[in-house]
């Protein structure tokens, strides 16, 4: 299910250390699960630690767009990531 291949994403990222598998495992889960607003935030948080920030701030954005329309308990949490991601572009 969408938990259990966000945990696979993870272990390989911080785990194993293969950022670039767990990248692909994540964008994967944003396909299966595209109503998962927690699928697009850990994919975008996986694209701001690879250094791309402009589609972090995008899958952010659609984490946060999701959360609205299903009124995610974890909104604040989703903007708030889309704000820090926002802020890293401004200073890079």
């Amino acid at each position: 299910d969408e938990g259990d291949i966000n945990n696979l994403g993870y272990d390989y990222l911080i785990t194993y250390k293969k950022n670039k598998i767990a990248e692909s495992i994540l964008k994967a889960n944003t396909i299966l699960y595209q109503n998962s607003a927690n699928a697009f935030d850990s994919y975008a948080e996986l694209l701001m630690i690879n250094g791309n920030l402009e589609a972090s701030i995008k899958n952010y954005q659609q984490a946060v767009n999701i959360a609205i329309a299903n009124k995610d308990r974890n909104l604040e949490l989703f903007q708030k990531n889309l704000e820090i991601a926002g802020q890293k572009l401004k200073n890079k």
